[in-house]
């Protein structure tokens, strides 16, 4: 096999690189951890993630494959959370 078909893993980015979790041992994607969860009011140590996943109202499944946990605060609003 010559190199120019050989996969390329990428080096890690050091900026996009994480571990960051959630009480309960959630993993948050990089998106989550430095993007979405603050733009939404969601703080560390994020346990409300593993409230609403464990306490949810319903579970659906996006086209891409992603779960989205849904729990229904009041009747017009709601908690959502992708993994």
């Amino acid at each position: 096999m010559d190199e120019s078909s050989q996969r390329h893993t990428p080096e890690p980015n050091p900026e996009t690189a994480h571990d960051v979790y959630t009480p309960g041992g959630r993993r948050l994607t990089v998106h989550a951890a430095q993007h979405s969860l603050d733009r939404h009011g969601f703080q560390p140590p994020y346990a409300e993630i593993d409230y609403i996943i464990d306490d949810n109202s319903f579970v659906t499944t996006q086209a891409d494959g992603a779960i989205v946990y849904i729990q229904v605060v009041k009747k017009a609003d709601a908690n959502t959370i992708c993994s």
